[in-house]
């Protein structure tokens, strides 16, 4: 079988082997995919790949990874992704589209890579960022040591009223 072949995954039917994979791209307002999304989707939609993930998008707002991820947690989330996503799919060929669903556990509230991408400071925190605020599946600290964030400053950790 080659790249370029049919292919089918168990009950999907896909014109070939080329999949795009989910990427962050920190362009939501408030978990809803925009305008940014309709063209980012369309484009890939066109490219030729047998399946388009869109990107990794929260089941909860505490689950972005940053407050500028998409998300999939509330009724005004779901009425932005269908109709972005319809929006897409009437400037492209059918293409089958997936979605990577994601929790960003006590990785989250961080700045978006081209920001530092280091975990917000409470006082930099505006009022709809702090509905972000991180949820850690418990309170032992995760130091932030990756070589893009590099400070040593420890992830927030989960309140105490959890």
């Amino acid at each position: 079988m080659a790249l370029f072949d049919p292919y089918a995954l168990r009950g999907l039917a896909l014109a070939n082997r080329i999949v795009v994979s989910p990427m962050c791209q920190y362009s939501a307002e408030d978990g809803r995919a925009g305008d940014w999304h309709l063209a980012h989707w369309a484009q890939l939609l066109q490219s030729g790949a047998g399946l388009v993930f869109v990107e990794a998008t929260a089941v909860t707002r505490e689950g972005r990874i940053s407050p500028g991820c998409l998300g999939l947690y509330d009724d005004g989330c779901e009425r932005a992704f269908a109709d972005v996503l319809a929006r897409a799919r009437r400037l492209a060929p059918a293409v089958p589209v997936a979605l990577q669903l994601a929790h960003a556990g006590r990785k989250g509230s961080s700045a978006a890579p081209w920001n530092g991408g280091r975990p917000l400071a409470d006082d930099v925190i505006s009022r709809s960022q702090r509905r972000s605020l991180i949820v850690a599946s418990c309170a032992t600290p995760r130091h932030n040591t990756s070589a893009a964030t590099a400070t040593g400053a420890p992830w927030k950790l989960p309140p105490d009223t959890m």
